[in-house]
């Protein structure tokens, strides 16, 4: 049982690894999401099978700490019945909430079953995989590393927090003892760092490892020799990363002069604005990519709008105030337990090894500390590997203060069934993401073979899917939209017979049903707009939930998106069909302001190209005596620009 429990620990481990793709959704990434969870529910199997030697005893943590991180749990859980996306926002509370659900998990297990070193060293291997991967991809492309599965400054997070308790073994060892993996894995580790070229990872890198080596002193059991090799080490690895390739362009230091920091600005501007506009449930969890959307600045040009690069105030937009205080006060506790870690590593008549111990478990807390500090900058406990190593973190830092063991708990109940409540809510909270994940690339063109791919190219395949979809998970977003779309596409397609008006009451259903699990989304005005502009016998159906004009539909639509190019140029189709041309006009010159190009996208230029053009047909189109400066200025910029031979 116990080898179990081990494999158990440190899959959970490559389990949060693989499932933080879902971030990025990387083809291959996926694949080895779904080879974790197939591993995952095969070990809990096993367990149940196993589970005998438990007995009907349960071991639940207490305490402050304790109640604290099941607060926490239970605020994001019932943060999701006020989210505008039920299913975005069960997933991000997972999140959230993982780092406290593995606090919960490891203090369970520390007493009888588990021992910290199994998980130590996986943590190494994961370290060493990573960094292997990150340089490779830095050498490859000659560009910032950002791993397998996050961006730059998330994965220069995961690294020092792996990092960090390498150094301690390192710098904390006699002489007598050597720990090659720590050293092999600390090395990769670090030059992996660097590559990442993440100022604020590199700044908490280098916070940490000094308070790590003053706490070494404190406590007598500096090496001084290995923290020398470190040093150096770690200046090579920096000159490295930035000598090669000599075409990697350095990051400015000067942050006033910096873009991203002011962009980071607007963009803690714009999160302000929506919390104050929900001051006490907040929008919901996940729900920062739909809000900001209303909310951005026109100004701000440098960001997807995925999150908003600083924990704190994205969870307070999306969670509201007592969620947020809830995360400050765990905070504050892991910063209490350092401060009485740090007491201890100088108090007298300790043996040595206590104190080894004593200063293993403070670099633990060092680290996740950095986490707190770095998430006021970016994103970091909205990334699940980092949420969950963080969790074991703390725990096997509390447990090193040897503080009262768990509970036991007799169930009564006999002991297969004892252990089978757990694995079985565990199987259940897999399988639901498993259905989310099978369901999202199942509809996303950019995961096909070839032979599904052609199948999904029918409208009717697709409608299907997205409803077997929904069945399963009656708010899945994804599967609204592709439902709607395929629909309307119906309904396009059989014109104005019967047919074609049966499939656009059905498109209008599944438009009310996609509003109904994403509200304010514009995608949802845009393609009821369409539709109601080819099916006006529907206009008496669109109340309550929708405008019932067209151009209303579209209006609401770039209110909400207002760099929307695509509702732009169709809302100005609309008025050309209804013989009006200035109305046309006006609209696509109100989206120059809006317009941006921080990376060159080829879809997105294609699109202010129509606009652009369609703008410059009607300014003829009115005899206009010149173009409007702004359109003038654009055409200059975009109309160059050729990513599509065809437009």
């Amino acid at each position: 049982m116990p080898k179990i429990l081990f494999q158990q620990r440190q899959l959970l481990l490559l389990l949060a690894v693989g499932a933080s793709c879902f971030l990025t959704e990387v083809e291959p990434q996926l694949y080895i999401l779904a080879l974790c969870m197939a591993l995952l529910l095969g070990l809990l199997i096993r367990s149940v099978v196993a589970a005998s030697s438990l007995g009907t005893q349960l071991r639940l943590p207490w305490g402050i700490p304790a109640l604290l991180a099941t607060v926490f749990v239970a605020l994001c859980l019932a943060s999701t019945s006020t989210s505008v996306m039920p299913t975005t926002s069960w997933w991000f509370a997972w999140i959230l909430s993982a780092q406290m659900i593995a606090f919960l998990v490891w203090r369970s297990l520390a007493h009888g079953y588990a021992t910290w070193r199994t998980i130590d060293n996986g943590l190494s291997l994961i370290l060493a995989t990573l960094s292997i991967w990150a340089i490779a991809e830095f050498l490859e492309t000659a560009w910032r590393a950002n791993g397998p599965f996050l961006d730059y400054n998330a994965f220069g997070a995961l690294l020092y927090l792996l990092i960090v308790p390498q150094i301690a073994t390192i710098i904390g060892e006699s002489k007598n003892e050597k720990s090659g993996l720590a050293w092999c894995s600390s090395a990769l580790g670090i030059l992996a760092l660097f590559t990442t070229q993440s100022r604020g990872a590199t700044a908490v890198f280098l916070l940490a490892s000094l308070v790590l080596a003053l706490a070494a002193l404190r406590s007598n059991t500096f090496n001084k020799r290995a923290a020398l090799k470190l040093a150096a080490l770690s200046v090579a690895a920096y000159t490295f990363s930035k000598l090669y390739p000599a075409t990697l362009s350095f990051r400015p230091l000067d942050l006033a002069s910096d873009p991203s920091t002011s962009y980071r600005l607007m963009m803690w501007k714009s999160a302000w604005q929506a919390f104050l506009d929900h001051p006490w449930t907040g929008t919901g969890l996940g729900t920062y990519k739909l809000e900001y959307l209303h909310y951005r600045l026109p100004t701000e040009i440098g960001s997807s709008g995925d999150l908003a690069h600083c924990d704190y105030i994205q969870l307070l937009m999306e969670g509201g105030p007592i969620l947020l205080a809830a995360l400050l006060a765990w905070g504050i506790y892991v910063a209490a337990l350092a401060k009485r870690l740090w007491n201890k590593l100088n108090e007298p008549n300790i043996d040595s090894e206590t104190r080894r111990k004593s200063i293993s478990a403070f670099a633990l807390l060092i680290a996740v500390l950095g986490l707190f500090l770095h998430a006021a900058v970016n994103f970091i406990f909205y990334v699940l590997p980092i949420s969950i190593i963080a969790g074991l973190y703390i725990a096997q830092a509390q447990t090193a203060l040897k503080n009262t063991p768990p509970k036991k708990i007799d169930l009564g109940i006999h002991p297969i069934f004892a252990a089978a409540i757990p694995s079985t809510l565990v199987a259940l909270c897999t399988l639901g993401m498993l259905i989310d994940w099978g369901g999202s690339i199942s509809l996303n063109n950019a995961y096909k073979f070839d032979f599904i791919e052609k199948r999904l190219q029918d409208p009717t395949t697709r409608y299907r899917l997205a409803r077997l979809i929904l069945a399963a998970r009656p708010n899945h977003v994804s599967a609204h939209e592709v439902a709607t779309k395929a629909a309307t596409d119906l309904a396009l397609e059989n014109g104005g017979d019967a047919l074609g008006v049966a499939w656009a009451e059905i498109a209008l259903d599944e438009a009310k049903d996609w509003q109904a699990s994403s509200r304010g989304n514009p995608f949802v005005l845009f393609h009821t707009g369409q539709l109601l502009w080819r099916y006006p016998s529907l206009q008496s159906a669109m109340s309550p939930d929708f405008p019932d004009r067209p151009d209303l539909l579209f209006k609401a639509a770039i209110d909400r998106y207002h760099n929307f190019a695509s509702a732009y140029l169709v809302a100005a189709r609309y008025y050309e069909d209804q013989n009006a041309p200035q109305d046309a006009f006006q609209v696509l010159a109100s989206g120059l302001p809006w317009m941006r190009l921080p990376v060159p996208n080829g879809e997105t230029v294609i699109e202010w190209q129509k606009l652009l053009r369609e703008g410059r047909r009607l300014a003829e189109l009115l005899k206009e005596a010149k173009l409007p400066p702004e359109l003038k200025a654009a055409q200059d910029e975009f109309l160059s620009l050729d990513f599509n031979a065809g437009h």
